[in-house]
């Protein structure tokens, strides 16, 4: 038996897979398994995948009757795990030849953890640069678990496909739900039971893309919402209630700032329709995002280079001027 499998969902993205496959494939650490799971691509995706399968006995590949979602596709690879450790690769990413290797190694060194993470490379087109984390990850550390969830309560500074999971904890955990962050829920989830490690290396290219517009944050944050909603009422959560509320809202405002900075025609729509979405579906901290909504309504009519200028600081204003109660 294969000490990780490594699950990649798939749809649609048959020109990038290739090298993603390619990165796997390549691991100095090789005793893995792999199993692709076509979400009903109708591009060249099972060509991509097929010809893996014909020459590495460690790859197969499996194809959805129907599109089950990215979480639903994600849940049903799960069902067939039988490794100690699993990874979510996506499909558009790549790993650095060391990848697993180091992973296991660390894993293998700290039996108390949950998961683990490496430094992230940003890839956008020729462009590279190391996706930026608290000031605190500076060297290899294992996070215990209360100090993970007070941190993540805040932001969620970990990318799903470089995590590497203990299959018992994930199986603890249950099936991912199907809302756009659902994997920050599952890592407050797990840090409530589970310390987390970090990997001081840069192992891991996360693939950028263009064209994401205001209206894919608008989606998000309607999505970070109702996840936030349906936190409130989990078992794992009770007696904090408080905690989830703050990672909720500021969710929210987040996603507001990221509509402005997208700077599109339709911006103080989608500030206006998130305040409002807000507004019907949570029962508490309407004055708050009232306020937070008249800021980024009045940030989207700055010019350009003011918006790059002041960026920081309006984060710095909207934690510890409009959200006092959720102060660190």
């Amino acid at each position: 038996m294969a000490i990780v499998d490594v699950l990649v969902p798939t749809f649609n993205r048959s020109a990038m897979l290739g090298q993603c496959l390619e990165s796997i494939q390549a691991q100095t650490y090789t005793d893995i398994r792999v199993i692709i799971g076509d979400n009903c691509s109708d591009d060249d995706t099972r060509t991509v995948a097929q010809d893996f399968c014909d020459r590495d006995s460690r790859f197969s590949y499996v194809r959805n009757a129907t599109n089950l979602g990215m979480y639903g596709n994600m849940n049903a690879l799960f069902t067939r795990v039988m490794a100690p450790y699993v990874h979510f690769m996506h499909d558009d990413d790549w790993l650095e030849p060391c990848f697993y290797e180091r992973m296991i190694a660390g894993l293998e060194e700290s039996p108390e953890v949950g998961l683990a993470w490496p430094r992230v490379i940003l890839s956008q087109g020729e462009n590279e640069t190391a996706y930026r984390l608290p000031e605190r990850f500076n060297h290899d550390q294992v996070l215990p678990a209360e100090t993970a969830f007070k941190e993540l309560v805040h932001g969620n500074f970990i990318i799903f496909p470089a995590v590497i999971l203990r299959t018992s904890v994930l199986r603890e955990m249950g099936s991912f739900p199907e809302y756009m962050a659902a994997d920050w829920l599952m890592w407050l989830r797990i840090a409530l039971h589970h310390d987390l490690k970090f990997i001081d290396n840069p192992l891991f290219h996360y693939r950028l893309h263009e064209g994401q517009g205001c209206a894919d944050i608008l989606r998000m944050g309607q999505s970070n919402i109702n996840m936030f909603v349906f936190a409130s009422g989990l078992e794992d959560f009770s007696g904090r209630q408080t905690e989830i509320a703050v990672a909720g809202f500021e969710s929210v405002c987040s996603d507001m700032m990221g509509i402005v900075v997208k700077g599109q025609p339709q911006t103080p729509r989608s500030i206006r329709e998130l305040c409002s979405y807000f507004l019907k579906h949570v029962p508490d901290h309407h004055g708050e995002i009232r306020r937070v909504e008249m800021i980024a309504l009045a940030y989207a009519v700055y010019p350009p280079w003011l918006k790059l200028r002041m960026g920081g600081g309006l984060r710095h204003w909207l934690r510890y001027l409009v959200l006092p109660w959720s102060r660190r």
